[in-house]
């Protein structure tokens, strides 16, 4: 018998596991940063590169300490398993929403900006070495002190160092501050979009380098990488780039569990052999087999689907495998199947076409 079935599941604890594998990436590169800042300190000492120190360590702690809130929620929901009712998956999954807002807010574009920012003031330093460019404590001791305070409450610490760079000029002195912030905001738009031009080689190329290690392809990001760069054109590769990565962890952790299921079901897996990634259509190849020579071959994409043909059996004998394997999926590793609808079924010995599809329901996990 052959049969072809379109399957919705979700496999909640699966999405959350990977949006909080990405915050603590995202917490990596906060610490990548900082060593980027140290050694920067050494060789510039300017405002900017001390605020945004100070950044980067006040963004490190607010972010680990939503993480590590985060995972032991999650640990929680694993252990309910599927006694977990609707209203505490709705509150863990709009948590993850909030802990993955969160990361992109500290890291992103932000980082790409002062980071490049910073490195042209070092070029800038080296080029005028009879010229200070980052100013000190003198400087700003000239300045009204309510002009100070006002300058001091600015968040965007680019923004604040070019109202600082601009408030200590000869010419700019007696300026109100509203003013200095109109001409530092237009001032700061012009220099971020040269500067990140000036790196979007390096800055591409570390975007392209992490979806590598996360096994996505260049290609996933390949339409937002042409032309210039802006900070929401910036914004947009990081979305994008955090989007596929997460969805290639579900992947991973889908094809694991697969993996598991069927060697329950007595079919052995040589993954060296037969695993195999098509770079092409970017979709995963799995053969399964059992000694009697039936088989089972699986086909897991990043747009949450996955199909399967089993092989080699007569008559209504696919069903003795396939069944167990679906409760599997649901029983033991946490798959909630939602619907099934046989799209066509033929009680002949399986020939042609003998697949299954499996729809993950993304949107309502």
């Amino acid at each position: 018998m052959s049969h072809q079935v379109a399957i919705n599941y979700e496999g909640l604890s699966i999405r959350l596991q990977a949006e909080c594998d990405s915050a603590i990436a995202s917490l990596c590169q906060i610490d990548k940063e900082l060593e980027f800042v140290h050694q920067t300190a050494s060789k510039l000492e300017s405002r900017l590169v001390k605020d945004y120190e100070r950044k980067l360590l006040n963004s490190k702690t607010r972010l680990k300490n939503r993480i590590e809130a985060f995972k032991t929620e999650l640990e929680t929901v694993k252990a309910l398993g599927r006694s977990a009712d609707r209203g505490i998956q709705s509150q863990i999954t709009a948590k993850a929403k909030q802990l993955q807002q969160l990361a992109e807010e500290l890291t992103g574009a932000k980082l790409d900006v002062v980071h490049s920012l910073i490195q042209q003031q070092l070029i800038d330093f080296a080029n005028k070495t009879n010229e200070r460019l980052d100013y000190g404590e003198n400087y700003i001791e000239d300045l009204d002190e309510r002009l100070i305070t006002a300058i001091e409450g600015i968040d965007d610490i680019a923004l604040k160092d070019c109202v600082y760079r601009l408030a200590i000029k000869p010419e700019n002195k007696g300026r109100p501050f509203p003013e200095l912030l109109i001409e530092a905001q237009a001032q700061l738009q012009e220099e971020e979009k040269r500067t990140l031009n000036d790196n979007k080689d390096r800055i591409l190329l570390n975007v392209k380098a992490t979806l590598k290690d996360n096994g996505v392809p260049e290609t996933a990001i390949a339409e937002l990488t042409d032309g210039e760069l802006s900070v929401d054109k910036l914004n947009q590769i990081h979305g994008k780039a955090r989007a596929e990565i997460v969805d290639e962890k579900i992947r991973k952790q889908t094809l694991k569990i697969i993996i598991q299921a069927l060697k329950r079901r007595g079919f052995v897996i040589n993954t060296k052999d037969n695993l195999k990634i098509d770079r092409k259509s970017n979709v995963v190849k799995l053969l399964a087999l059992k000694p009697d020579g039936r088989q089972a071959e699986f086909e897991i994409s990043l747009n949450g689907k996955f199909m399967y043909h089993f092989e080699g059996y007569e008559g209504q004998a696919c069903q003795k495998d396939i069944q167990p394997f679906m409760d599997d999926l649901e029983n033991v590793y946490g798959l909630k199947v939602l619907k099934q609808e046989v799209i066509w079924s033929n009680p002949d010995k399986i020939s042609t076409q003998k697949y299954q599809h499996m729809n993950v329901n993304k949107g309502r996990n």
